[in-house]
């Protein structure tokens, strides 16, 4: 009998072992995706990647990657995969969430029964469990890695928590790379800017100046075609005016202006569409968008880019940004395959029209007649809203 017992557990640690090193091999094989998905100078979604990855490891129904949004010191789902999650991505956590705050404030792994913190009241559940562990760059908790199990699965084992936590790992290093891209690009844009307005300045202003005194002598020359000239010379003297307001506008680096800001998000958002977003601006845009209005403008070209990358399917997309003296106007076009005849009522669509309605304007969604789908964002200038904040 004793020898029995004794080959019963040789054979159970065995198997044991095995198993473990199967855990082991499965997860080096994933590390080793990943890694080379950050490595990949043309990286698409790495934290899709990585979500997908850590959910087959430790059998997880819902993963979520959160990170600390500057604007507001709340957090963000960034990334979501998993069951029920397809209106997660983007949807803001509260600072005062527990769960999160206690992986951010302890830097551990934190681990809590019976309540689903970051999903909708219609997702949570009574049992199951969910861990977070703080997503590290340069030495500070930036964000969380969120698993989630319901009440059928089985509690995440001391292995789990130690494949989470070096998931976490390579999550902080995917954020910091994807930062220092952002800035590289932010870098590199600057540099053109730069180059442009030079070229401006010393080139194209230059000709239409010199155009501008020949047309000026030819109607010396020709009095009875005067008027018409003098009329031609008036627009050109406009658009040199307009360079230079272009060109001042160019070498403008303010990292707060809301130009500069729109074009960072464009520029966070583009790995997750098949093409970067082309954005375009009219009108005095830094100087009259401002305070709130400022932060909804934002928040607006976030969520519509963010719906474009998640459900339209689209080869490209256009942001174009106008301001006149009484009013704004946020428009979004993308190629996709379209809203749905009956658009379905989202968390992402909600918020569209309540920032459009907070401000005393309007929000339409509707199919472009060539494909795609057209977001038109309006509210005017000077609102109640507005003056308040």
């Amino acid at each position: 009998m004793l020898a029995l017992a004794s080959t019963a557990a040789i054979a159970i640690d065995n198997a044991r072992r095995f198993e473990e090193s199967r855990r082991l091999q499965r997860l080096s094989g994933a590390l080793a995706e990943i890694n080379a998905a950050l490595l990949s100078p043309d990286a698409g979604d790495v934290f899709g990647v990585l979500a997908e990855r850590v959910a087959t490891l430790v059998d997880a129904d819902v993963v979520c990657i959160v990170v600390s949004d500057t604007l507001t010191g709340d957090y963000r789902i960034e990334t979501a995969r998993g069951i029920g999650t397809e209106s997660l991505e983007g949807v803001v956590v509260p600072a005062s969430n527990t769960l999160i705050s206690a992986a951010m404030s302890g830097g551990g792994v934190v681990v809590a029964d019976g309540v689903t913190e970051l999903l909708s009241e219609q997702q949570q559940n009574t049992g199951g469990s969910t861990v977070a562990v703080p997503l590290i760059v340069t030495g500070a908790p930036v964000g969380a890695l969120c698993v989630t199990r319901d009440e059928s699965g089985r509690r995440f084992s001391p292995e789990d928590l130690s494949t989470l936590a070096e998931f976490a790992a390579q999550a902080g290093l995917a954020l910091a790379l994807a930062q220092a891209r952002v800035d590289r690009q932010r870098l590199d844009l600057i540099e053109e800017r730069a180059r442009i307005a030079r070229d401006l300045h010393d080139n194209v202003i230059q000709r239409l100046f010199g155009t501008g005194l020949g047309l000026q002598a030819l109607a010396a020359r020709l009095p009875e075609h005067a008027i018409a000239i003098s009329a031609q010379v008036a627009e050109i003297d406009a658009a040199i005016a307009d360079f230079r307001t272009a060109i001042f506008t160019l070498q403008t680096s303010d990292p707060e202006s809301v130009r500069h800001r729109l074009i960072d998000v464009a520029n966070e958002l583009a790995p997750m569409l098949q093409s970067p977003p082309r954005i375009a601006f009219a009108g005095p845009v830094d100087l009259l968008v401002t305070s709130r209005l400022a932060e909804d403008v934002i928040a607006v070209v976030r969520e519509a880019l963010s719906n474009v990358a998640r459900h339209a399917h689209a080869n490209s997309a256009e942001v174009s940004v106008s301001v006149t003296a009484s009013l704004v106007t946020v428009l979004v076009e993308d190629d996709g395959v379209g809203v749905p005849e009956k658009l379905p009522r989202s968390s992402g669509t909600a918020n569209l029209l309540m920032r459009a309605h907070a401000h005393g304007g309007t929000c339409e969604i509707e199919r472009r007649s060539t494909g795609g789908t057209r977001v038109r964002w309006r509210v005017p200038l000077g609102s109640t809203s507005q003056a308040s904040s």
